[in-house]
């Protein structure tokens, strides 16, 4: 890059989304979090929605065919009935990060956020702030503050995400890991390097001795630091952490092909 280049967000990594059920979508970033996936095998919405499940169901589906005004709609009726159902903010809270998600791949990022937001107010009011489903949150709202280029919140969501994930899981958990990295990667996207290596150092330690973490996590968590190492010149570093990560991928392949065979 050249010294009075404007430098470019990286656009934010994938290796795994590690929460509640441990092993589902991988969005963002570096563990995300699982959110419940969407049902979208619904008729048309009914109206009154006065059970929580029928009414962020037929919210999710509104917006996946297409109507994002009749979706908001919806949704109003949705906090409605969690309103009138205490105890049901956690699906409500896991279907409007669904739909987030699903936003944030159209490109609406700034209704995204506002769904993250929502989403992580509600799991911090049912579950208080420590807890697995605010870490999700927490990652997945950092990620849209990033792609919004809004650094500051960006950086507060990713770290206070990563605090969570230590508390909940352990400094040494796999699912710590992965969140370290994603942090890393962000540091990494916006040009600081000095804080980044450390993290990248740390968190591809605590990957490569997870008995949990998948040959994909660690190939990727090694690819998020090989990336950063080429953005900054150091090339032959670069090189040898891609080795390992190509490693990594044929231990992968190796294994998919006797799935295969034996099918």
């Amino acid at each position: 890059m050249r010294p009075n280049e404007k430098r470019q967000p990286r656009k934010l990594p994938s290796v795994g989304r590690p929460a509640v059920s441990l092993h589902l979508l991988a969005l963002l970033v570096l563990c995300g979090g699982c959110s419940v996936p969407i049902r979208t095998g619904l008729g048309a919405p009914r109206e009154p929605a006065v059970n929580p499940d029928e009414a962020v169901e037929a919210s999710a589906r509104a917006y996946e065919t297409g109507n994002p005004d009749e979706a908001k709609r919806l949704i109003r009726n949705a906090r409605d009935a969690v309103t009138a159902n205490p105890g049901e903010e956690q699906q409500l809270a896991r279907t409007l990060t669904s739909i987030a998600v699903t936003q944030s791949e159209k490109g609406d990022n700034a209704e995204a956020i506002d769904l993250h937001e929502e989403a992580l107010a509600l799991r911090e009011s049912a579950l208080g702030a420590d807890h697995a489903e605010v870490a999700e949150s927490l990652s997945f709202l950092a990620a849209a503050y990033y792609q919004a280029q809004r650094y500051d919140e960006a950086e507060d969501a990713f770290r206070r995400a990563l605090e969570v994930r230590k508390q909940v899981f352990g400094p040494d958990d796999r699912v710590t890991g992965l969140s370290m990295n994603n942090l890393a990667f962000f540091y990494a996207g916006v040009g600081r390097y000095d804080e980044a290596d450390p993290l990248f150092r740390e968190s591809i330690r605590i990957i490569s001795e997870s008995p949990d973490a998948t040959w994909s996590e660690k190939a990727r968590a090694l690819d998020n630091y090989a990336a950063m190492l080429l953005d900054a010149g150091r090339t032959e570093e670069a090189d040898a952490i891609q080795k390992e990560s190509a490693q990594y991928r044929s231990k992968k392949r190796q294994v998919e092909d006797i799935i295969r065979m034996t099918k």
